[in-house]
């Protein structure tokens, strides 16, 4: 039968994994992992200890500290998010919403939602600035990704 502390330490190290893995993809985007890097680096050691001691105060340690690297994380998204979103300042405002609608499309196929709400956040504060002609072109699609947003 395993125990309170097995299930922790498969727990932690399911999460590293995944940190490190999310670390791995932003270090290949170019975005600086260094500060995430350092945060992880004694988890590994500390995991071992808890194997050893067995003390539930450690579990708590290395869940605050793996919080603290999932902040980190959280951080470097936004980083890549604020990347992504930055758009080429010739193109007309119609030009940009459509650029914007697509990656929000893409956003809601992988599943990303918050990001998308984000992104969609930013086309209506552009959509106000279009003629009405032009607000007429993309009404259905923003009709759409609302739609999808909701579900």
């Amino acid at each position: 039968m395993t125990d309170s502390v097995e299930l922790a330490i498969g727990n932690i190290n399911d999460q590293l994994s995944e940190i490190r893995s999310r670390i791995v993809y932003f270090r290949k985007k170019g975005i600086d992992t260094k500060i995430a890097n350092l945060k992880i680096a004694s988890i590994p050691s500390k995991i071992s200890m808890l194997s050893v001691t067995r003390d539930l105060n450690e579990v708590s340690k290395i869940t605050k500290l793996i919080t603290l690297v999932k902040n980190e994380i959280a951080d470097l998204e936004q980083e890549e998010l604020n990347r992504q979103n930055q758009i080429d300042d010739t193109l007309s405002e119609l030009e940009k919403v459509n650029l914007l609608v697509k990656r929000i499309g893409h956003r809601i196929d992988e599943r990303k939602i918050e990001e998308a709400k984000l992104i969609y956040g930013s086309v209506a504060a552009i959509y106000k600035n279009l003629s009405r002609e032009e607000k007429k072109e993309v009404i259905g699609r923003l009709a759409d990704i609302r739609a999808r947003l909701s579900k």
